[in-house]
């Protein structure tokens, strides 16, 4: 059975011309090789939506989140995946490059994830994302 452990994150999402952060209490938990962060985001035009990361072998991030966004991305290292992203005016399929992912310290309940990753309409690129998060035990 995965030790959960209460966590502080501090998120910091770089977009180049635009830079916002925000901090969450979540979960952190380990079950066989996969690292789990959850965590809830509140927005005041979008409501609530649940975070879910995914840290698998091999540089391998999955993140979903469901509530009034749901999206379901996928990043690896030098490569273009699928992404889907729904709200309720519709779903949309996006690719994302990713550039790189790094993290070190999360089995020990703290640490920090970071990845930087390009967002594609078609061909079209919408935007290039650098996102870091820092992690802490909760008090």
């Amino acid at each position: 059975m995965p030790t959960k452990r209460w966590v502080n994150i501090r998120i910091e999402s770089d977009s180049g011309d635009e830079r916002t952060q925000f901090s969450a209490k979540g979960e952190l938990y380990i079950k066989k090789d996969t690292t789990y962060l959850r965590y809830e985001e509140t927005d005041s035009s979008d409501g609530k939506t649940m975070n879910t990361l995914k840290l698998m072998p091999g540089e391998l991030l999955r993140i979903i989140r469901r509530g009034e966004i749901e999206s379901d991305l996928n990043f690896v290292p030098n490569e273009r995946t699928l992404g889907i992203y729904s709200t309720g005016y519709g779903r949309m399929e996006f690719d994302v490059y990713t550039h790189k992912i790094s993290f070190s310290g999360l089995q020990q309940g703290m640490g920090n994830l970071s990845w930087h990753y390009d967002l594609f309409e078609g061909e079209n690129l919408l935007g290039s994302f650098k996102i870091t998060m820092d992690i802490t035990p909760a008090d």
